[in-house]
């Protein structure tokens, strides 16, 4: 189990915007990544790691380094519904 080392601070969200512009094929009109997002809640910051570095289900691996996984999960965590 990994604790996420990055502070989910306007600068790290903003990083991770741009990586994931940059990095991250996802069609967020799919419902693979409605249910996602409806899963973020419960989903700890570990296993969104995996998701963002492997995959999941038809969402593509985003490719990026360890550190630029950290801000991409705090931005994905931008996702969760409201």
């Amino acid at each position: 189990r990994q604790i996420n080392p990055v502070l989910p601070n306007a600068d790290s969200l903003r990083r991770g915007a741009d990586l994931y512009t940059a990095n991250c094929d996802w069609d967020e009109d799919s419902r693979v990544f409605a249910s996602l997002g409806e899963r973020l809640p419960r989903t700890r910051d570990d296993e969104l790691y995996l998701i963002v570095q492997e995959g999941w289900r038809e969402l593509p691996p985003c490719g990026t380094t360890d550190e630029d996984t950290w801000h991409l999960v705090n931005y994905v965590r931008t996702f969760e519904p409201r």
